[in-house]
């Protein structure tokens, strides 16, 4: 028969040497529909880590928190062709990507990607940090508005040949470009009002007296407050340029 429910307010830790799941459903004997997955907190320490992997009709996953950490990562897998529901989670994807050794899931490539979807999807007010793709498609109708999207891959949103996407007032920001620039592939894409993320540099005033042992501190945020690691920054101080690169602080 059809299986559905609700998958709320847990906690959910995983470690494993190999492919792990935080939460995992599957048609099996019959159909999962309509499920709901809300705050939850999901973390997968593996070597290929999936935060959740639905492979089911019309899942609804909000507020929930997803940490996946590992050589290969993943936030939300989606794969259905019906409708999916991604809302106002928060999503960090650490992956370091070493190596040529697969995961033994067709659907996990060797990649990291915050959401991948497949089939009609509603993917909103998300934020994704994630070190090589935010979002990625395979044959869907993606519908993406006021997320903010951090990849440290090339691009932000990856669309395959046959998906259709609208794309509206989201941050994005890649390696290779932001806004509307931080997206490629698509068959029919319609993109509007996507903006880079805005740097911030937080420090307090400082006078200098030579010979005092004091340093001039600073650190990089984006416009929602979050750390903005691993950039380069430089600095003109009294005429002496500084350059360095932010922490994990920003």
């Amino acid at each position: 028969g059809t299986s559905n429910g609700d998958v709320n307010d847990n906690d959910v830790f995983v470690i494993s040497p190999g492919t792990a799941y935080g939460i995992y459903s599957a048609n099996y004997d019959g159909a999962v529909e309509d499920m709901t997955y809300d705050h939850n907190t999901v973390s997968v320490d593996a070597y290929a880590a999936c935060g959740m992997e639905l492979l089911e009709a019309n899942p609804v996953v909000s507020n929930n928190e997803i940490i996946a950490t590992g050589n290969y990562t993943y936030g939300i897998v989606a794969s259905i062709v019906d409708n999916t529901t991604i809302e106002n989670n928060t999503i960090a994807c650490d992956g370091s990507e070493v190596g040529d050794a697969g995961t033994g899931d067709s659907l996990l490539p060797k990649n990291s990607i915050g959401i991948s979807v497949k089939g009609n999807a509603l993917v909103k007010d998300n934020v994704v940090d994630s070190t090589n793709i935010g979002v990625s498609t395979y044959k869907a109708n993606l519908t993406a508005e006021g997320n903010t999207i951090k990849a440290d891959g090339d691009y932000a949103i990856v669309l395959d040949d046959k998906s259709n996407a609208t794309l509206t007032d989201n941050y994005l920001a890649s390696n290779k470009g932001a806004g509307n620039d931080a997206v490629i592939g698509g068959n029919d894409v319609s993109a509007s009002g996507n903006s880079p993320l805005n740097a911030i540099l937080v420090a307090v005033d400082l006078t200098k007296v030579y010979a005092d042992g004091q340093q001039f501190a600073a650190i990089l945020v984006d416009q929602h407050g979050d750390a903005l690691v691993n950039k380069t920054i430089t600095l003109n101080v009294g005429g002496v340029i500084l350059t360095n690169v932010t922490d994990e602080k920003g």
